[in-house]
């Protein structure tokens, strides 16, 4: 199911002439995509060929649901193989953000395990069951549809493609900043029984082993793939007072994947996925106790319980930023818990119509975290989440041409459906507070799309792009809010007013949203070096309901996110491949924009509400470039640039928040790497040193002048990760890597929660400098 790196020397319009083929299936991408990174596979091949040979390859993607060259995509699209995620030291999926110019992931506040992902501007800045993400997340080609556990390990990775912009025609509801699609190795069906023993070891105790195993079962028809990972390591922050580490590294993941070729024309690929976390982590520290609070609420963190520290001050100079922030005082261990279990089947036929695809997987997410909230010493604000959510879906396409070619298009419909429960319960201000508040939650979502997209050949420079697609979403929910004595478990208050005790439900609704993506677009390619385009986008992310609803009057529902984008770029291959550029730019403008904010009601209780309070706009533009200098020195480089602004914002309350922090969205990214390889007596040496950048991110709205410190502690600072990683290939085998990350030990902190009621912001540190060494062994090679 791979497909073999093409030399540069095939024009691109051939490559065009391969349509249709295998859509959304693992696709091989021989080297970095996007004009960006260079695939250190392809880069050893080059480096033992005669000079005249060294050029970038072609890579190939299938942001369009069938496989094309990513050069002639009309797309914004950053892509890696798995080579080049292993140069990097990509480890985890928020890994896959470092390198990718425009996007950034930021751990939930609430729940470390789920990631807030952003893309253009476009962010949902909470993670909850009846939320909806702006990025969507595709793995061999089944939606993930929630973002907890999504920071699971890169395990046998054939390659991750990042698409950037609005998705909807093709992929969907909620890829209104664009979509993720990570694909992992399929079965081998034929060369023998192959794969590789990898261990890594470093600094914190670190100790990983990886088992990659594929066997062919009946040539060239059967064949299987097994992947294992064991991942421990210490946690990097410590308990002053009991001396348990924090923020530790324990996973197990496995997958299974079994290929099966009858024929020619038909292949099949079915897999079993299983990730199991159970660690410590979930770690914050006090970054700042207001003497008095932003906002109204209970009484203060800075004058709460006496303790052996004293004063709330005193305890910030142990713990807080000029010790650096590898300590704390916490009065619960936080933990997380999540397992998930995932199982995808896919079919693709080719028939004398075109090829079909017949996509199907379920999914199911069981996550358990408790977390010390204001970081402090004092039983003053802490949560514990509980969720168990299952999913499953169905997609059917059909991808082919007519007009002698000239008309090419994909045709397809999906069927999604979700359900569980998602709950919370919250303790603040212990000692003088004797009740707990908890939310609950069950969902029963179903969701269909119908979608067509296609090109036309106007002339044999000049593409016409366009695609439509219908997409409904039912959503069904029913809440519980309840208040209760912490000693008894007596109901002491519903909080909806209608509910009834001891259960406390609210009444039960369904919501339907509806809504048409579209794309119309052009490109033009006046030579096979260059391609010129631009689009336009209209996007969807769907409405839903209010889980944690305090009154009849905030169980109202909230409205889609609509975004419409336009975007222009160029994608160049220069100095006979030695060169290639890729720039994009664009301007999009978003209705109804979905914003999670945390509200204090008259009863003193803190609640979640998403509204559709907002329009904004954002401008911008992603450079990525990839020059081969000499014939062993290569440098990579991404930028991109973000200006997100609220037109309007008013809320709930009426109040104008237009002047607030666009959440999430840094305004500046940069990377630079360079790559040296040579041979040597010893094997083939390949060496990277690598440095990204990302400029100051609010990590929450709160922009109020009369509180500058309250107002300060939530952006974060401005902040630059160096790496480097050196490679030696002693034999075709063996493989000897010495690592390092953040080697400079950066500790901007990466994530703000800021408590006004309770008087109090806390971070979640960034991790620290890391190092260590690898060793891989391949076999059957």
């Amino acid at each position: 199911m791979s497909i073999k790196q093409k030399s540069t020397v095939e024009s691109r319009s051939e490559l065009r002439k391969t349509f249709p083929k295998k859509c959304l299936g693992g696709v091989s991408v021989a080297v970095l995509a996007s004009g960006f990174a260079f695939a250190p596979v392809y880069a050893q091949e080059a480096a033992d060929a005669p000079e005249e040979s060294r050029r970038l390859g072609v890579v190939t993607v299938n942001a369009r649901k069938v496989e094309e060259n990513l050069q002639d995509v009309p797309v914004s699209v950053t892509a890696f193989d798995g080579a080049a995620l292993e140069a990097q030291g990509a480890v985890e999926f928020s890994d896959l953000a470092a390198f990718t110019p425009g996007f950034s992931t930021t751990p939930g506040t609430a729940n470390p395990s789920a990631f807030s992902l952003s893309i253009r501007g476009q962010v949902q800045n909470d993670v909850l069951a009846t939320l909806e993400p702006s990025i969507g997340t595709y793995v061999d080609g089944l939606y993930w549809a929630r973002a907890y556990g999504l920071n699971q390990d890169l395990l046998d990775i054939e390659n991750v493609q990042v698409l950037k912009g609005p998705q909807g025609t093709l992929f969907g509801r909620n890829t209104t900043g664009g979509a993720v699609l990570l694909n992992t190795n399929d079965p081998e069906l034929s060369g023998g029984l192959s794969g590789l023993v990898k261990g890594r070891i470093g600094n914190l105790d670190e100790r990983t082993g990886t088992v990659v195993v594929n066997m062919p079962i009946v040539e060239d028809k059967f064949a299987i793939r097994g992947a294992l990972q064991v991942s421990k390591r210490d946690g990097y922050i410590e308990d002053v007072l009991t001396g348990q580490d924090y923020n530790n590294r324990d996973n197990t993941q496995g997958r299974i994947k079994a290929r099966w070729a009858p024929t020619n024309n038909l292949d099949i690929v079915v897999s079993g996925e299983w990730y199991d976390s159970d660690t410590r982590q979930g770690a914050f520290v006090t970054e700042y106790a207001y003497p008095f609070p932003p906002t109204p609420g209970p009484r203060l963190l800075n004058t709460f319980i006496p303790t052996p520290f004293g004063t709330v001050d005193n305890y910030l100079d142990l713990t807080g930023p000029s010790e650096g922030k590898s300590k704390v005082a916490l009065n619960a261990e936080p933990f997380i818990e999540i397992s998930t279990e995932t199982y995808t089947g896919e079919a693709v036929w080719g028939t004398d119509i075109g090829e079909f695809t017949f996509i199907t997987g379920y999914r199911k997410v069981e996550n358990t975290n408790q977390l010390d909230l204001d970081g402090s010493p004092w039983p003053a604000h802490a949560t514990t989440l509980d969720q168990d959510l299952d999913q499953f879906s169905a997609e059917l396409q059909l991808a082919r041409e007519e007009l002698g070619g000239r008309l090419t298009y994909v045709v397809g419909a999906t069927y999604f459906e979700e359900g569980g429960t998602d709950s919370s319960t919250t303790v603040a201000l212990t000692p003088v507070n004797p009740l707990d508040t908890t939310f609950n939650g069950e969902i029963d979502n179903q969701s269909i799309g119908l979608f067509l997209q296609g090109t036309y050949a106007l002339t044999d420079q000049i593409n016409l792009n366009a695609g439509v697609r219908y997409a409904q979403d039912e959503k069904g929910i029913t809440t519980s809010g309840v208040r209760v004595v912490r000693a008894t478990g007596d109901v002491n208050l519903c909080l909806v007013d209608v509910a009834i005790p001891p259960d406390c439900l609210a009444p039960s609704r369904t919501d339907t949203f509806e809504e048409v993506p579209y794309m119309v677009g052009l490109d033009y390619s006046p030579n096979d070096n260059w391609l010129i385009y631009g689009k336009f986008s209209h996007g969807y992310r769907a409405g839903g309901q209010q889980l944690r609803a305090v009154s009849t009057e905030t169980q109202t529902p909230f409205e889609p996110e609509i975004v419409d984008e336009v975007e222009i770029g160029f994608k160049a291959d220069l100095m006979q491949s030695r060169l290639r550029l890729n720039v994009a730019a664009y301007a999009n403008e978003v209705q109804d924009l979905q914003r999670s904010t945390i509200f204090t009601d008259d009863r003193q209780i803190n609640y979640t509400l998403l509204e559709n309070a907002a329009e904004a706009t954002n401008k911008g533009v992603e450079a990525e470039l990839t020059a081969l200098l000499t014939d062993n020195f290569t440098v990579q480089a991404s930028g991109s640039l973000n200006n997100p602004e609220y037109e309007t914002f008013i809320d709930a309350q009426g109040n104008d928040r237009s002047s607030e922090n666009f959440t999430y969205v840094p305004e500046e990214m940069f990377t630079l790497a360079g790559i040296y390889e040579t041979s040597t007596r010893f094997g083939h040496l390949n060496a990277r040193v690598d440095y990204s950048w990302q400029g100051e991110t609010p990590y929450d709205g709160f922009n109020n002048p009369a509180f500058p410190e309250a107002s300060a502690t939530v952006i974060g600072e401005a902040a630059g990760v160096l790496g480097a990683r050196a490679t030696l290939s002693v034999t075709d085998q063996l493989d000897l890597t010495v690592w390092g990350k953040n080697l400079t030990d950066e500790d901007a902190y990466i994530n703000t929660l800021l408590v006004g009621g309770l008087g109090y912001s806390s971070v979640i540190p960034r991790e620290p400098l890391t190092y260590g060494v690898t060793a891989t062994y391949r076999f059957g090679q």
